[in-house]
């Protein structure tokens, strides 16, 4: 079983957020680290790693689950599997997205209607792009969300205990082998953790945090509508300016944030003893598309310019089965990416060659370098889940290695490359594997590369 929690940080997972998971992978002397790096910078990027396989920008600018390569759940249907799949309501991971290929069981909680209005739309203002390019990329996404949630509408996704429910009730009668993917959301903002996970205080600082947002979105949308022709990258400090004073929250943030997470321990480890009972020789990997931005850094949420390790460092969980005798080593760095080879090596598959990671149980190499990507889709873009982005203004490469302790960063802006490293290790892994992804591309070779100190 494969659980993905998006946005959940590595650094989050510890005995005081989720002791229900540790004291599972202890007693079953499973695998864990919390520094393990995502492969994409959001959703779009980090799931053509886990489902797909692949490296994000390996087939060039695209998104969606990648057609070069089978998915996860392809390999598995094709080799005797039952296939379920469970995802609560991003288009991201949805059938918008592809990732509805190889599943016997597919359910993405999107309604006809909704999926029609995601085909349909379009970014047609230069407003969105900018506000998803600064300091608070999603508050315009937050408020709507927020303003759904006040007024007794839908929630903006399907909340843990719903979706595990719908799970459970799916494998209830499988008597044979079955995969099972299921991506909760109840880490994403807007943050709406179980209420018995909140003191009272929380509770009336996120409606005071709530309406701060409000206000703040509402004054963002009305300095860009009136200064739209005159806006540059010089009084973009005014957008700081104004969205200032929730800086003030961001201790309150973290708090609401860390109930969500202790919503999801307790929920998923309720769900993986129940599925222990039933069918105890059942492996369980947990891990996340990418971290999430609490304000550290001026920074909330996961916009894609951001390669920081709040946003690239997530958990990678293996235990159940087997899982106490199998040859791990902790020290390794590993990635997303190696979700697909760990879940083919414990089924004894052979992982397809289009993929680019290594499984748990193969990865020996303590100099190993994984890499994060994003790519920066321009307003002529529009909206896009599945395919290739025709018009982007560059795309970010960051390298990793955990023996270094050290993260390079490649920034690729309308073919020029900056560069900015802390480790003369990883210069040259990161130069080449920029070069291949423009090869990708189609973009000039002659590109230059300029140094500058890490942040």
């Amino acid at each position: 079983m494969l659980i993905t929690i998006d946005c959940l940080r590595g650094d989050f997972v510890n005995e005081e957020n989720t002791p229900n998971l540790l004291k599972l992978v202890d007693k079953y002397n499973g695998f864990i680290t919390t520094k393990a790096y995502t492969a994409g910078m959001a959703t779009p990027h980090a799931f053509r790693a886990i489902l797909g396989g692949t490296y994000p920008l390996k087939y060039g600018p695209k998104i969606g689950a990648p057609e070069e390569a089978p998915t996860i759940a392809e390999v598995l249907k094709k080799t005797g599997y039952r296939t379920i799949g469970f995802s609560a309501g991003n288009p991201y991971t949805s059938s918008l997205a592809g990732y509805e290929r190889g599943f016997d069981i597919f359910e993405d909680y999107i309604s006809l209607e909704n999926k029609e209005s995601f085909k349909n739309s379009r970014y047609k203002s230069f407003v969105r792009r900018v506000i998803g390019k600064r300091l608070y990329s999603n508050l315009s996404k937050m408020k709507k969300n927020i303003v759904l949630f006040r007024h007794g509408n839908t929630l903006p996704y399907l909340m843990a205990q719903n979706i595990l429910a719908h799970a459970e009730k799916a494998i209830e009668k499988e008597t044979s082998p079955f995969f099972l993917w299921v991506h909760l959301m109840d880490v994403h903002e807007p943050y709406l953790p179980e209420k018995n996970f909140l003191s009272f205080y929380d509770r009336f600082m996120q409606v005071k945090k709530d309406r701060l947002i409000q206000e703040v979105a509402n004054n963002i949308i009305k300095y860009l509508d009136q200064n739209l022709s005159k806006f540059s990258e010089k009084n973009v400090s005014k957008v700081v300016e104004i969205t200032n004073p929730i800086s003030k929250f961001a201790d309150h943030v973290k708090k609401i944030y860390t109930s969500s997470i202790k919503s999801i321990d307790f929920r998923i480890t309720q769900f993986f003893k129940m599925l222990l009972e039933s069918k105890p020789n059942t492996y369980f990997l947990v891990t996340s598309d990418h971290g999430q931005g609490l304000l550290e850094y001026g920074v909330h949420g996961h916009y894609q310019l951001f390669h920081n390790d709040t946003l690239v460092k997530i958990p990678l969980i293996l235990f159940g089965g087997e899982a106490n005798n199998l040859p791990i080593d902790s020290k390794s760095t590993v990635s997303n990416l190696d979700v697909g080879p760990t879940i083919c090596d414990l089924a004894n598959i052979e992982q397809p060659y289009q993929w680019d990671g290594l499984s748990l149980l193969k990865n020996e190499e303590s100099n190993r370098v994984v890499f994060t990507q994003s790519i920066f889709p321009n307003i002529l873009s529009g909206v896009l889940f599945k395919g290739v982005i025709k018009h982007f203004s560059g795309f970010l490469t960051s390298a990793h290695n955990n023996f270094k302790g050290s993260t390079s960063v490649l920034d690729n802006k309308r073919c020029e490359i900056y560069g900015s490293y802390s480790s003369k290790h990883l210069e040259p892994e990161a130069i080449k594997f920029a070069n291949q992804t423009m090869k990708r591309f189609s973009l000039s070779k002659k590109t230059e590369m300029k140094f500058r100190k890490t942040i």
